[in-house]
């Protein structure tokens, strides 16, 4: 259990680095934007430029999904990662009290082992003192 909730502890971590690189991306696409926009209103459209903001459009669109994409991932991996946590508490819950009622049973069977042996040597003994 405590192997797979560090190697989910890892995959997490793992993800939550992808999306602070998703967000730094989307931050300089954000801002080549608002550089190219900037320029737009004192030197007006050149070709270049309008090529050049189709292209950060599309990164800034690519940008976003990432972003989304892996924000749903982390909370639905920390969801599943809770789910799965509860399910071995469960798991382990049920083991233990399956433990401690076999415990319990292997107590009065020996208990009850005993009792018979003490009463059948003290009927061979009260039998031989009696003979």
């Amino acid at each position: 259990m405590r192997d797979r909730l560090g190697a989910l502890e890892i995959e997490n971590e793992s993800l939550r680095q992808n999306l602070t690189y998703a967000q730094e991306a989307f931050g300089i696409v954000a801002a080549a934007r608002d550089c190219c926009l900037s320029n737009r209103d004192s030197l007006g459209w050149t070709p270049e430029q309008v090529e050049r903001l189709r292209e950060i459009a599309a990164l800034m669109r690519q940008a976003l999904t990432v972003y989304n994409s892996c924000t749903r991932l982390l909370k639905s991996e920390k969801a599943d990662t809770n789910a799965q946590v509860d399910d071995l508490k469960i798991q382990l819950a049920k083991e233990r009290s399956a433990r401690i009622a076999a415990e319990r049973k292997l107590s009065h069977y020996f208990k009850d082992k005993r009792k018979e042996k003490v009463s059948k040597v003290m009927d061979q003994n009260q039998a031989n003192g009696m003979n």
